[in-house]
């Protein structure tokens, strides 16, 4: 699924049944890192992988206090890059560390 915006990333995220969450740092409405606080304080949704996009290269400038981001990816992103970090994210056991 896709969301145009944060905003719209957490109605999804609240309405259906998700994996992962892939979210770019700076979005619309709500921001990457809002949307995986917003997440990590659910419990519904505090164990899904969440993987933060940004274009920062500084990886601690980039990473929001107190929020539990699972991996980082700078882009541009390749394919490859992705779905090998998503394939080990939704490795069975590995949402237990959460």
């Amino acid at each position: 699924m896709t969301a145009s915006d944060g905003l719209e990333a957490m109605k999804l995220a609240l309405s259906a049944r998700i994996d992962a969450v892939v979210t770019d740092a700076i979005m619309p409405h709500l921001s990457g890192k809002q949307l995986a606080a917003f997440l990590r304080n659910n419990p519904k949704l505090s164990g899904i992988p969440i993987i933060l996009l940004t274009g920062q290269e500084n990886k601690a400038a980039s990473k929001p206090a107190g929020v539990s981001i699972d991996a980082f990816l700078f882009k541009p992103v390749k394919a490859e890059e992705l779905t090998a970090c998503l394939a080990g994210l939704l490795k069975p056991g590995h949402q237990d560390s959460n």
